[in-house]
């Protein structure tokens, strides 16, 4: 009976682990049906990828053509106004000869009757004809300026444009780049987990295979012994009691087996299954939702190649009107051959008895006599001392609802002191902050001359900033900046001018005050609006070369007077200091590496809260009730530090400093870049030269190199402040991705938190996100802090 039960239940068990098998199967097919779809679908969006590329061929074939209509179209136009133009100035030569000719005419009829009345007639006729011409000389000079500041124009909104073309490009590489590490990833997490899946099930359909296979061998084994067992008990018989137990032993024997048969497979294999099932499922959301965000990349693309062709039609504007431009040069250079000619022919019938001006006036003109020379009580000696004197400053700024941080304060006083290691100081920041306010009220409150110069767009030389000799009115146009240095440096008949002091004379007779024993500060407002270089570079280098020479050095610049004149050699006195604005927007230049690593660069912080000031406050009336007087040029040489005195402690911490510094200098060279001597010998200076240092190393406890907790504190302070003004700016422009993000930036950053200086940290993150894919310091948060 046993029997039978156990080949009667035999059958059920390979059919269930049959349909098993087969159902696996059935899901595997169905496993790669489902691959093939999506293998369909994706040709399906390379097709239509190709299809777009087409059309955008097609597009791109069309508008070229009209492009070029519209090219020939305007150079039509172009040579239309160049013939209208050599047409007219024809007619104007044909005129004026006809003139000339007529008027010849005239005087060789009316000679034989007197001689007097010819040369009255013809001088007449002269001075009128002069008139005409020298008008039209004017107007065509001023048209000539009129397409110079055309070209200039053109010339900055090319800039610009270049400028946002690189921003465009830039953005459109980086959407292209991660749509491409998308697409791959996705690809490659598809394949490694449809891979480790089909391997799984593989190797346990195998082992499911070998365990039922294990499995019939043993009933077939325990059959045969069953089999054996009764052909022995009929042939040759045996007790019941030995068969019974055999037989219990057998049955023991094949209820285990049967239990292990029922079992196959396992609740484990078949969670497994599910498992397998289920993470499939996953993969193919994962799948579907990367087809999705695929789509939003492709529409991105083709957005970015839209911009492309925005782009190409703004490169093709650009280069017809530089086409245009080049015409009307051509139309000036021919202008300007007849406007010389007409010169000449004024030249040739003024006579030898009209000379040009002298040079003793073309000097008087860079003279402006007000009034009152300096606006402060001269009679009133500057005594204070130097902390005591910035403290005055920010009392009065408080007074006038006008309150600066001190550090900022601070830090524009004592970059001005080291004028030899820093030329010029360059405050920046958003509009509105306080930068152009900042040097007007620290020179109207502390005694400073001080006159604000600002930059035009078109400004291309150093004749713009200072003037130049005007042929047309024969007369030198000294501009505002150029007076104020000149009565800044020129004083006491000590000029080695024989006629500039011929001319000092005079003007002190007439109640001239020389400014060069007193302090002078030179504001360059909106400083980027043009390139710093074009007007500028004399400048920096001719300043730079004061460094290291004695007190009573001073390097001289060529401001030339006109031809045949010879030049004046305007002096750069140590005591007028330089600084400069500068907006952070686009529609200005940025500073080059030449002008960062000579200056330093004051950020303004974001206003967090907005203050008001409730009243209109009368500066004048504010200066003038509290008797302010000129700050001296001796005093200001006695505030400054030109050796260091620091010793033993204080040695330490500055080599500490030191140390900072050339660590980072080793972090730069991962992207070559390096820090100079120069910097570090502008920070050196800059701590020792700090009001708060000089204030503390004054002090008893502080003799003989030690070193206080306070006088740690503001050599700190100073430290951090250079770390932002001088080594900072030198990081603009590394990448903020990849190796020099890892070996450079964060290497960098982690060394600025581990030596103390973590209030940096906030500024140094937001540098490297907000520049496009650049580092770009242009925040001062640590200052809110």
């Amino acid at each position: 009976m046993n029997d039978k039960k156990f080949n009667s239940e035999m059958p059920e068990a390979d059919l269930m682990m049959a349909k098993r098998i087969a159902e696996a199967d059935k899901k595997s097919k169905k496993l790669s049906k489902q691959l093939e779809d999506v293998a369909k679908r994706e040709a399906a969006v390379t097709l239509a990828e190709l299809s777009l590329d087409e059309e955008l061929q097609k597009k791109r074939i069309e508008f070229d053509a009209e492009l070029l209509e519209q090219k020939k179209k305007a150079a039509k136009e172009a040579e239309a106004l160049r013939s209208d133009t050599m047409q007219k100035c024809h007619q104007m030569i044909t005129e004026a000869e006809k003139q000339l000719s007529e008027w010849r005419k005239e005087q060789s009829e009316e000679f034989m009757k007197s001689l007097e009345e010819e040369r009255k007639s013809r001088l007449a006729d002269i001075q009128i004809r002069l008139k005409e011409l020298e008008s039209e000389s004017e107007r065509l000079a001023l048209e000539n300026r009129r397409l110079k500041d055309v070209e200039r124009d053109l010339a900055y909104r090319e800039d610009d444009f270049r400028f946002r073309s690189a921003r465009i490009e830039a953005k459109s590489n980086t959407l292209d780049r991660r749509y491409q590490e998308l697409e791959d990833n996705a690809k490659q997490r598809a394949e490694e987990i449809f891979n480790e899946k089909y391997v799984e099930i593989i190797s346990e359909n195998k082992e499911l295979n070998k365990r039922c296979q294990d499995l019939r061998e043993k009933i077939e084994s325990l059959n045969s012994r069953l089999a054996a067992y009764s052909t022995f008990e009929t042939i040759y018989g045996a007790s019941p009691d030995v068969i019974k137990k055999q037989l219990k032993e057998n049955e023991t024997e094949l209820s285990e087996l049967r239990n292990q048969l029922a079992n196959a497979p396992s609740p484990e294999i078949v969670s497994k299954y599910n498992n397998l099932q289920q993470d499939y499922n996953e993969v193919l959301e994962q799948k579907s939702e990367l087809q999705k965000e695929n789509g939003e990349l492709i529409k991105k693309v083709n957005d970015s190649k839209m911009l492309e062709a925005k782009i190409a039609l703004l490169e093709q504007t650009v280069a017809d009107k530089d086409s245009f431009i080049e015409h009307r040069q051509h139309e000036i250079y021919g202008l300007n051959d007849i406007i010389r000619g007409m010169q000449d022919n004024i030249n040739r019938l003024r006579g030898a008895a009209e000379q040009s001006s002298s040079r003793k006036e073309r000097l008087r003109a860079m003279f402006n006599i007000k009034p009152t020379q300096l606006p402060f009580d001269i009679g009133k000696p500057q005594t204070e001392s130097e902390t005591m004197w910035l403290n005055g400053i920010q009392e009065k700024l408080s007074d006038i609802q006008m309150e600066f941080p001190k550090r900022i304060l601070y830090a524009f006083h004592t970059a001005l002191k080291i004028a030899d290691w820093s030329i010029i100081t360059v405050l920046a920041g958003v509009s509105g902050t306080g930068k152009s306010e900042l040097p007007r009220l620290y020179s109207e409150f502390g005694g400073i001359n001080f006159i604000n110069v600002p930059v035009q767009p078109n400004w291309d030389s150093q004749e713009a900033m200072l003037g130049y000799y005007n042929s047309i009115d024969n007369m030198f146009d000294a501009q505002p900046l150029l007076q104020f240095l000149v009565q800044a440096t020129e004083g006491d008949n000590d000029s080695d001018d024989s006629e500039m002091k011929e001319l000092l004379r005079e003007l002190e007779e007439s109640g001239y005050v020389p400014n060069d024993k007193y302090m002078s500060l030179v504001l360059l407002d909106e400083m980027n609006l043009a390139h710093v270089e074009l007007y500028f570079a004399e400048f920096l280098s001719k300043l730079e070369n004061r460094r290291g020479k004695s007190a009573k050095f001073s390097p001289t610049i060529e401001v030339k007077l006109g031809a045949g004149i010879k030049p004046y050699e305007l002096k750069l006195s140590r005591n007028v200091l330089w600084t400069g604005s500068m907006n952070q927007d686009e529609t200005t230049q940025s500073l080059s590496d030449k002008v960062l690593d000579r200056g330093v660069v004051i950020n303004f912080p974001r206003p967090t809260v907005l203050k008001e000031r409730d009243k209109h406050f009368n500066i004048d009336k504010t200066k003038k009730d509290a008797h302010i007087a000129p700050l001296s040029r001796e005093t200001w040489e006695s505030w400054q530090v030109m050796e260091i005195a620091f010793t033993e402690k204080q040695r330490e911490k500055l080599l500490e400093y030191k140390s900072i510094v050339e660590k980072i200098n080793d972090c730069l060279t991962v992207v070559g870049r390096a820090v100079g001597h120069r910097v570090w010998q502008s920070i050196e200076y800059y701590i020792a030269n700090y009001p708060d240092v000089l204030a503390e190393m004054s002090k008893e406890e502080c003799r003989e190199g030690k070193l206080t907790k306070e006088l740690e504190a503001a050599m700190n302070i100073a430290f951090e402040d250079q770390i932002v003004q001088k080594i900072m700016p030198k990081l603009r422009g590394i990448e903020t991705r990849g190796t020099s993000k890892t070996d450079c930036l964060d290497r960098i950053k982690s060394l600025l938190e581990d030596s103390g200086f973590g209030s940096l940290s906030d500024d140094f993150e937001q540098a490297c996100r907000l520049g496009y894919g650049q580092f770009i310091w242009c925040s001062a948060n640590y200052l809110n802090d």
